[in-house]
């Protein structure tokens, strides 16, 4: 939904007005008539002084988005809760998801106010607005503005802190896969626009718009930066040469189902995997242009990971996650993990893995011996991403919650936002 388009948030608490306003209106019109509003004098206020047109489209949009969440289980709340569950939902953090349920309810409640005879309808729409303006807008001028937290853009932010640097605009629809080349010059991302694109990780600026005939789920460039890996759902792997964008990319065939990643394997640049919903992890030679061997699975693989030094293939499917060495492809262990895994990252010493899938739960393996060493359960989603910072010092999860997590690998140590306190010293300086 390309409401970044729409706006810039020089000054997010009045545009969050327009926002509630301008979604309020969308709800009366949809149950009411365009006319009925116009023609009510109790309704002036909804009627913006403004024939901006995109205002008018953002609250329709917005309207849709909120359709959607009344549509899931997570609705079914009844008015006499209303008070509770406003104090309830953002105990836990803020997230794009939250936000999105808090609009829509208010919204919700006040369209049912003003159908009632004895309903405050003023008085609650005020009392919504104060209480949303209040409780989300710093937080959405922290994440970006209004754009970023309602439109899905790809985002850069910062390794050691998660703070937010800039957002990446031109895309039409979700963003699936991203990926930074190797000196952080330069990204790549994959979408359901149908386009993958390079962009200028400096500027923001895009580079480049490569077409695809079907969502582009996964992006990967070569160690050398020299080419850019895609994976789409019309079964196609291409590889672009970015020193020469415009010839034609090299093709292979021969997944049966959507490729969900796709991933160079050596440092050569010769050799890459993917994994697809046909069940199958699939080896490829760029410069024989074929494919040269595959592992089947009973369940879909769900995500791999190729480690930094591209020696070490993970491969996450059931309640799996299995390693594999990309010289000899002899498989080195196998972990099984309490729920069904969708993604795992490997240290980059090779000593803990890292694992997330359906139960929320972030779950840390020491990998020589399968010993579980942690478990946190902080996501109010399934994680559907973790990756290891290259230093090893985070982890990062994504998840369904809307929200990226960052976790520090070593507890106690000064590093990003964690700040160590030596005890004796902290004593020490009490008065």
């Amino acid at each position: 939904m390309p409401i970044a388009a729409y706006y810039t948030d020089e000054d997010t608490e009045t545009y969050t007005n327009l926002l509630f306003t301008e979604l309020v209106h969308e709800q009366l019109v949809a149950d009411l008539g365009e006319e009925e509003i116009e023609n009510d004098p109790n309704l002036e206020f909804l009627i913006l002084n403004t024939n901006d047109s995109v205002m008018k489209q953002l609250g329709r949009d917005l309207r849709t988005i909120s359709e959607d969440f009344a549509r899931s289980s997570e609705q079914n709340i009844n008015y006499d809760e209303f008070y509770q569950f406003l104090n309830e939902l953002f105990s836990n953090g803020i997230s794009r998801e939250r936000i999105v349920v808090l609009l829509f309810f208010c919204s919700d409640i006040v369209v049912r106010a003003y159908k009632n005879p004895v309903g405050k309808f003023k008085q609650l729409f005020k009392w919504f607005l104060d209480y949303i303006v209040h409780k989300i807008c710093n937080w959405v001028k922290d994440n970006g503005g209004w754009s970023v937290v309602l439109d899905g853009k790809p985002q850069l932010r910062k390794g050691e802190t998660g703070d937010w640097i800039g957002t990446f605009e031109g895309h039409k629809g979700a963003v699936w896969g991203v990926v930074l080349n190797s000196d952080g010059t330069r990204a790549a991302t994959g979408s359901a626009d149908f386009t993958a694109k390079i962009w200028d990780a400096i500027t923001g600026d895009e580079i480049h718009s490569l077409p695809h005939r079907h969502i582009v789920k996964s992006v990967d460039f070569s160690s050398n930066d020299n080419l850019l890996l895609t994976a789409s759902n019309e079964k196609i792997i291409r590889i672009y040469d970015v020193n020469n964008i415009n010839s034609d990319p090299q093709m292979f065939t021969g997944h049966s189902d959507n490729i969900r990643h796709v991933a160079f394997c050596s440092s050569d640049q010769q050799r890459f995997v993917s994994n697809s919903d046909d069940k199958t992890v699939r080896f490829w030679d760029r410069r024989a242009n074929i494919e040269t061997s595959k592992l089947t699975f009973d369940e879909i693989p769900n995500g791999i990971e190729v480690s930094p030094d591209k020696s070490v293939l993970s491969i996450c499917s059931g309640t799996n996650v299995t390693y594999f060495d990309l010289n000899s492809m002899n498989k080195i262990a196998e972990f099984q993990v309490p729920t069904q895994v969708y993604t795992a990252t490997l240290h980059p010493d090779k000593n803990v893995f890292v694992c997330g899938g359906e139960d929320f739960v972030i779950y840390k393996y020491d990998f020589k011996t399968g010993e579980q060493l942690e478990a946190f359960k902080a996501h109010f989603g399934a994680v559907h991403c973790v990756r290891f910072s290259p230093d090893g010092e985070l982890y990062a999860s994504g998840s369904e919650d809307g929200t990226l997590r960052l976790w520090q690998n070593t507890i106690g140590k000064t590093y990003g936002l964690w700040k160590f306190v030596d005890e004796k010293d902290e004593d020490n300086n009490r008065v």
